[in-house]
């Protein structure tokens, strides 16, 4: 499933430093095209593909589908949960005593919207949000820059004390304006904040401090991708309040 059996140190140092690590191409072509096979078997996926261009159009979120949890994975999808390389990696970050918390699916097609600057650390307890939540983003089809890819802040995990008007997470996905984020908290980070745009082959691997604020770009009309798919999961301390519920592998899934 996975071209490595464990992280190396200088991944562990990137993504404590800036809040995400990439791993471009770390899916096998046998992992990968499993993954695509067990997506598009999913029946959501196959009525969101088929309903006509105008259908797909209405809603808050044109053209984009999200699963959540995404509870139709396979043996492929299973094995993102607990090959080598992943129990090494949470291992690594959270420690001993962790377990999975949910996936996700995620499907925009030409024509998507963006989403603004968040984070996805949204703990049922609130007390329980400065414990680790990880999230693990799987992209079969990579993505170019500017074309649905992913935006990253990186040392905005380390923001601890939000102001009164982004309490108590933080900025929702409409109030995720980077300058005014960058002017608001930028001191207590110690950087200046700034995105960096992703830009990844097929099989790539996005690891996210779920604190860490991203944002994803818009999927243009002309885009010469039809398509992108990201898979997304997301692990927490062993014990610690879920985000999402409804996935009874939760347990199962543990470290």
């Amino acid at each position: 499933m996975f071209r490595l059996e464990r992280p190396a140190p200088e991944h562990l140092e990137q993504f404590h430093e800036h809040g995400f690590v990439s791993f471009p191409g770390v899916l096998t072509d046998a992992g990968r095209l499993g993954l695509t096979g067990e997506i598009f078997a999913t029946p959501a996926v196959q009525e969101f593909l088929r309903a006509p261009a105008a259908a797909r159009a209405g809603g808050p979120r044109p053209h984009r589908l999200s699963l959540v949890p995404w509870l139709d994975l396979g043996v492929w999808g299973e094995r993102l949960f607990d090959a080598p390389f992943v129990s090494a990696l949470l291992g690594a970050v959270i420690g001993a005593r962790w377990h999975f918390c949910h996936a996700q699916l995620r499907v925009s097609l030409r024509g998507a919207r963006g989403l603004g600057y968040h984070h996805d650390n949204l703990p049922v307890v609130l007390a329980e949000r400065d414990r680790w939540y990880v999230q693990m983003l799987y992209y079969p089809e990579g993505f170019t820059r500017g074309d649905a890819s992913l935006r990253v802040v990186p040392g905005s995990h380390k923001i601890r004390e939000w102001r009164e008007e982004h309490q108590p997470y933080g900025p929702t996905l409409r109030e995720g304006s980077l300058p005014l984020l960058d002017e608001l908290y930028a001191g207590q980070v110690g950087r200046p904040l700034r995105a960096q745009e992703l830009e990844l082959p097929p099989g790539s691997l996005v690891v996210l401090d779920g604190r860490t604020l991203h944002a994803v770009s818009p999927k243009p009309s002309h885009s010469p991708q039809a398509m992108r798919t990201v898979v997304i999961s997301c692990s927490r301390n062993r014990g610690a309040s879920p985000q999402y519920t409804g996935d009874p592998r939760g347990v199962a899934r543990a470290g």
